[in-house]
């Protein structure tokens, strides 16, 4: 066996070319030598789950990445025998919110906040899940929590969040002072999807000059391919 510390996870020399990944937790991956013992590498080697791209805050991309019937087998194996695990807690729960399936998201954020209650992460996924299972209001009460730790770089993301929940709520002054501080409509990676937000928020407060100015950029960056999309933006 050989237990590598997560920072030195990248490094080529840190574990020799025998080794397979067959467990990690927040600090360190346990490696197998697989040559020695080929059936229990071959039982419990990892191939789905990347704790450095866990580590690097990458969920999404590895969720994309790999097949997610198997990343879901193999994290739930993880948490049989470390049921408190940041990394892999945070994986299931993303994949359960892209998936649609908030209930099932709720426990894993809910374990995040419990071990490591001043961290964003938890109350993050636990607002997107009750944004996603129409508990516009509790949803709010995690993005506040979320915010008050988040760095300037991730609040962004929060607020554009918050903003979608109050316009589920019908509060859209709040809405468009969310959106307006967590999208920025001049920055060349803000999608079509957000200006389109951040248009109809505008147009909610009266704001119409601003409104038509959005929705236009976003009409230009519309794919040709995205044919729904541009006629909602035309109609708005």
């Amino acid at each position: 066996l050989l237990v590598v510390a997560l920072d030195r996870f990248k490094e080529s020399m840190a574990v020799p070319r025998d080794y397979v990944l067959v467990f990690f937790d927040d600090q360190e991956a346990l490696y197998l030598n697989a040559r020695h013992y080929p059936e229990l590498a071959s039982q419990y080697t990892l191939t789905a789950l990347d704790p450095s791209d866990l580590h690097a805050d990458n969920v999404a991309s590895l969720l994309i990445r790999n097949d997610q019937e198997l990343l879901l087998k193999e994290a739930r194996r993880l948490l049989e025998i470390h049921p408190d695990g940041l990394l892999t807690n945070q994986a299931v729960a993303v994949l359960f919110n892209e998936d649609g399936a908030f209930d099932r998201a709720l426990p894993h954020a809910e374990a995040i906040i419990r071990n490591l209650p001043e961290a964003i992460t938890g109350y993050g996924l636990k607002g997107d899940a009750l944004q996603g299972l129409h508990a516009f209001a509790e949803a709010l009460v995690c993005y506040r929590m979320a915010l008050r730790r988040a760095s300037a770089k991730k609040q962004g993301e929060i607020y554009k969040q918050m903003g979608l929940a109050y316009q589920q709520l019908g509060q859209y002054q709040k809405s468009y002072e969310a959106l307006t501080q967590g999208i920025k409509p001049f920055d060349g990676n803000t999608s079509y999807k957000d200006l389109y937000e951040l248009g109809a928020a505008a147009l909610h407060v009266g704001r119409h000059q601003e409104a038509v100015l959005y929705l236009r950029l976003a009409a230009n960056k519309v794919p040709p391919t995205d044919v729904e999309w541009y006629h909602r933006l035309k109609a708005l």
